[in-house]
């Protein structure tokens, strides 16, 4: 991918919101494919609820990826743009409907604040070598979905939503890291 090594963090900002909103409702597919095999029906307020958990979890990643990156002063500007973008491609493109605009701006934000606080706690992303998944943001992220949206204790259909979503995430991770080190 050609990238623009001048561009500054609010552009890098505006891309990777741009790419998100093309990414998320993708793996949202993906992620209800893998719910439907576990019996789960989603309505359109879980369609919703999934997309704004997708939007919130990325953007966190991408916080923590602009950290690595650009630094603490850069990450700040960064994430603010960020936001800004996700949230007016969020009403504009996903979600048509401007009565309900400021509904899923709000939570939106909401949502972005509590799991910032959460997703803080999980140091590592992904396990490194023979570590095990557990406190991994990656694993402890299916889990909150699969107690949001399945209702069973099968431990094989969280796996199989933590395989679906990790993988599902490599390309705009790789993507990601190439335009914030630019």
């Amino acid at each position: 991918m050609f990238w623009n090594r001048k561009a500054s963090p609010e552009q890098k900002a505006e891309a990777l919101g741009e790419i998100l909103l093309d990414f998320v409702p993708d793996t949202a597919n993906l992620v209800f494919s893998r719910l439907h095999e576990c019996n789960v029906k989603p309505d359109e307020a879980d369609t919703l609820h999934l997309l704004i958990e997708l939007f919130v979890f990325y953007m966190h990643i991408l916080d923590r990826l602009a950290f690595r990156e650009l630094g603490s002063q850069q990450k700040s500007v960064f994430g603010d743009r960020l936001i800004v973008t996700v949230a007016n491609g969020i009403t504009t493109r996903i979600h048509n409907d401007p009565s309900g605009a400021e509904f899923i701006v709000a939570t939106l934000r909401d949502t972005y604040n509590r799991r910032q606080q959460e997703y803080a706690r999980y140091r590592k992303i992904v396990p490194h070598g023979d570590e095990g998944t557990k406190d991994t943001l990656f694993w402890e992220f299916a889990k909150l979905l699969f107690n949001l949206f399945v209702d069973n204790n099968d431990t094989f259909d969280l796996l199989a939503l933590h395989v679906t979503v990790s993988t599902a995430s490599i390309p705009f991770l790789k993507q990601a890291n190439e335009i914030l080190r630019s």
